[in-house]
């Protein structure tokens, strides 16, 4: 037969596979005869879209009939189900609970997953949008230290220089020049999310108007974009575009700005969001602020965040890769003292990274808000993995050991012509009936409980996460895994029993699988008391960041931001500050404890005869010189500022002891009175060094510090309090600033309060540990009591018999105890070395931390067994306690 005229090629394939499997399907001859005659009657063409529809049809009859038994038997088997879930209502309860608390971790980790690495999503132009980062490099080319900002004098050459920069736009972040107050007639509002940007944001960017013009409303000076929310509170009851606010900073001292447009709010998974996006062509009124901001001269203040949109089909990898020779083109050169010249690219570098990349990988100080932390997500996916794993085994346990109990029901099935595979979907339709309404109880539960795990997470989480598509697909994912993981074992276990044994009662006592339920039991307690170690040491660890020695007393400190009233007066303020004994000192400093050290502009010393220029990176902080006396921090070496040099306030320096060891000085005592000078031209000596102090958090080493007295640049004013008057002492400092800042609004945090969220994470973390500790405790016991349930009903006429011959309940209860107990001491010391070992790495994140210890490890194994007896015995002691002649009646 001609190729034209012969049937369809793939469904008879697919025909002829059918029926070499099966001798029984006559679908290929029969449907080649009516081919035949359709070819005739309706001609090729029909007659092969008719084969295909009939060869489609055959094939999936086929199907059903092999995988479903058509859907009255399918509907027979879900009764047959129902019914054996319901005929035993506490085995159901207890996996259906186990299970429905495993899949609502995991919902609860999945929507906090959804939100973490959604960020800035909503952006058009999102897989384009990059950040340009400065990188400080050592001489062997490694990192040293970086910043999310870079300086605004990239922005023209980087435009000008790449094709593949489609917009670039820098935004500036006010609150880095000090605090930004908003008059709105008689009322001063403290705003701390206040930015000036250039136009060109809104083409990167998507911030959707609802009143105003996104093309021109950053076009002009002196004009402002507010949030919905902003634009509400400062105008409830009337639009805002058009009206007049008056902004007072540092930077650009009082102005009069217009409302040029109102936006919608930025998303709650946004890296960034601002109340008031000023336009940054206001500081064009200044001249010097012209220069450094618009310029191409300022290459060293990294004060910008500059965000570009690159062209269609450019990457940020290549545009990265041509970026050293940009360095080198546009950098100077560097000389070293042996003639040397250093590249500019050598020294420095720039990273082009996605804006898709921030919130979970930036990890610079200066970052607009604090990012995610890609390794706690994935310690929360493993821990929800864990326990949906041993709800799953409580289910595979307890249904393998009552296997015995349906034993004969498989036999019976099995003598009257009944298949193994048939039984094995018989029972893994029950699993999966099962795991679908802990589906269901899981979703509900989850819900319930969202606001409080989003407390915990410290992240506004929503419900609705759920239901987006890829979340769609992974609920699915998890679905079908804890039905297999819960069903396909126990199907195959029990329908693998042989008749003959079975109706021969060689199974009655279920001795088969009791091997794998113990080590299943050990893994549990495994995972439960890995969690309880965690617990313990991550509290371990948070004391110490609590308690230890900072280097500086950091208890009734207050911070305040200041201003140029307080800065310009500040000897008569800390004269009227100290008039009252409430209050023990105050200071004005650029940095202070708590806050992070970024700028490092340079320095030069001379050691052993040898000039030393900037070798290291050396943080400057410009103080008052009541500073060290403020936070009563230690002198290892000369002497503290005194009003009684005067020329403290221009040739003096105070290191700490790193900066003297990392300089090459023996001693500090060697270093007092040697020549210093910092860039900028201020030349002096190092008249004191301090003890070291934690400047930063705990997670960074202590780094090389210079100090010295420039109020003018001051943006914190430090006060400590006197302890029991704390009270008394908030008082008097109102009453200066209020004569100093009239109508101001009095603002203020306690230093210990900003050094704890330094460890916002490591508090969420225990907190986080605590609850999923718990649950898997609570999931493990579940199955433990099962088991004992089990255990005792089997051995029930036994327990009769060793009463009859003298034995007491509390020694049946301990022959019970022991036995499961040395399930739970295997786990124990399974889970020892595996927690160590975890907490370890954690540790290492720190570079100030506790010791391990044994006692997380004790109280870890005191709680399990305690647990685990306490389950066991509330359930055997009811067997223990029963009248032998009930269990013996019938022997």
């Amino acid at each position: 037969m001609p190729d034209s005229l012969s049937p369809p090629r793939l469904p008879r394939r697919i025909l002829a596979w059918i029926g070499g499997r099966d001798r029984a399907f006559g679908a290929l001859r029969d449907l080649e005869d009516l081919y035949l005659f359709d070819l005739k009657e309706i001609g090729p063409r029909a007659a092969r879209r008719r084969y295909r529809r009939q060869a489609a049809a055959a094939a999936f009859g086929y199907l059903r009939n092999q995988f479903f038994w058509s859907f009255p038997m399918l509907n027979n088997y879900l009764k047959i189900a129902w019914r054996n879930i319901t005929r035993r209502k506490g085995l159901a309860f207890l996996n259906i609970f186990g299970l429905s608390v495993g899949l609502a971790v995991c919902l609860s980790i999945l929507i906090y997953y959804r939100h973490e690495t959604s960020y800035d999503d909503d952006h058009e132009f999102r897989d384009r949008i990059v950040r340009f980062e400065p990188r400080f490099l050592n001489p062997d080319g490694s990192v040293r230290g970086g910043f999310a900002t870079l300086a605004p004098g990239f922005v023209p050459l980087l435009e000008t220089d790449f094709p593949a920069v489609e917009k670039i736009a820098r935004l500036v972040s006010l609150s880095s020049f000090g605090d930004t107050f908003v008059t709105n007639g008689e009322s001063v509002t403290r705003e701390p999310r206040v930015f000036l940007a250039d136009a060109a944001l809104f083409e990167i960017f998507s911030l959707p108007l609802v009143e105003g013009d996104s093309r021109s409303a950053l076009s002009e000076p002196n004009t402002v974009v507010l949030s919905s929310t902003t634009a509400r509170r400062y105008f409830p009851d009337s639009p805002a575009l058009g009206r007049m606010l008056k902004l007072e900073n540092r930077i650009s001292g009082p102005i009069l700005v217009r409302i040029a447009g109102v936006m919608k709010d930025a998303p709650l998974n946004s890296h960034f969001h601002c109340d008031i996006l000023g336009s940054l062509a206001s500081v064009k009124a200044v001249r010097s602020l012209d220069a450094y901001f618009y310029g191409t001269t300022n290459l060293t203040d990294n004060v910008a965040y500059i965000y570009a949109r690159l062209a269609p089909g450019a990457s940020a990898a290549s545009l990265e890769a041509s970026l050293p020779a940009f360095l080198d083109r546009v950098l100077p050169t560097r000389t070293t003292e042996d003639g040397q010249t250093l590249r500019p690219s050598s020294r420095y570098g720039l990273i082009v990274r996605p804006v898709s990349e921030i919130h979970l990988q930036a990890r610079n100080n200066n970052e607009i808000e604090p990012g995610g932390d890609p390794k706690m997500l994935s310690l929360f996916i493993l821990i929800a993995g864990l326990i949906l794993a041993v709800a799953c085994i409580n289910f595979v346990n307890l249904a393998t050991a009552r296997a015995s109990k349906r034993a004969r029901e498989v036999g019976l099935r099995k003598v009257v012509g009944g298949r193994r595979k048939t039984l094995a979907f018989q029972f893994m339709l029950e699993s999966v009936m099962i795991v679908f309404v802990s589906m269901v109880a899981g979703l509900a539960l989850a819900r319930l409980t969202l606001p409080a795990f989003s407390s915990m997470a410290g992240r506004p989480l929503s419900f609705a996460a759920v239901l987006e598509p890829g979340s769609l697909l992974i609920l699915a994912g998890v679905f079908l895994l804890a039905s297999l993981v819960s069903g396909l074992y126990p199907a195959a276990y029990i329908s693998g029993f042989r008749p003959a044994a079975i109706l021969r009662g060689e199974l009655t006592r279920g001795s088969r699988g009791a091997l794998f339920r113990k080590i299943m039991v050990v893994f549990q307690f495994a995972v439960s008391v890995v969690l309880i170690i965690g617990v313990g040491v991550v509290g371990r660890q948070m004391r110490f960041l609590r308690e230890v020695d900072l280097g500086f007393d950091r208890e009734n400190v207050i911070l305040m931001p200041v201003s140029s009233e307080i800065i310009g007066s500040w000897e008569d303020v800390h004269r009227e500050l100290a008039a009252d004994t409430a209050v023990l000192d105050a200071s004005l400093s650029k940095r202070a404890p708590s806050g992070s050290l970024q700028d490092a502009p340079g320095f030069l010393a001379t050691v052993n005869g040898t000039l030393v220029r900037s070798s290291f990176s050396m943080p400057h902080n410009r103080v008052s010189r009541e500073f060290f006396r403020t936070y009563r921090m230690r002198f290892v070496a000369g002497r503290d500022f005194s009003e009684d040099f005067p020329t403290d306030a221009t040739e003096a320096f105070v290191l700490n002891e790193t900066a003297v060891r990392r300089l090459g000085w023996a001693s500090p005592e060697e270093a007092v009175g040697r020549p210093f000078s910092v860039a900028g031209g201020r030349n002096g000596r190092v008249i004191g060094v301090t003890a070291d102090f934690n400047y930063e958090s705990l997670h960074k080493e202590i780094v090389p510090i210079v100090t010295y007295i420039v109020p003018g640049q001051a943006n914190t004013l430090s006060v400590r309090l006197a302890a029991g008057r704390v009270e008394d002492g908030l008082n008097h400092v109102r009453s200066v600033w209020n004569r100093y800042r009239p109508g101001f609004p009095f603002e203020f945090d306690f230093l210990d309060d900003r050094l704890n969220g330094l460890y916002q994470n490591e508090e969420r973390m225990m907190r986080m540990f605590r609850a999923f500790s718990g649950l898997a405790v609570l999931v493990a016991c579940l199955g433990l009591f099962g088991l004992a349930s089990y255990a005792a009903e089997q051995r029930i006429r036994e327990i009769g018999i060793r009463k009859v011959m003298g034995a007491s309940a509390g020694r049946i209860v301990a022959m019970f105890s022991a036995e499961f107990g040395r399930w739970i001491c295997a786990a124990i010391l399974l889970a020892w070395p595996v927690g160590y070992v975890l907490m370890k790495k954690w540790l290492g994140g720190f570079a100030y931390k506790t010791s391990i210890g044994w006692a997380p490890f004790i109280v870890s194994a005191v709680l399990a067994i305690a647990i685990a007896l306490a389950t066991v015995v509330s359930r055997t002691l009811r067997a223990a306690s029963a009248n032998p002649a009930e269990s013996l009646r019938h022997e």
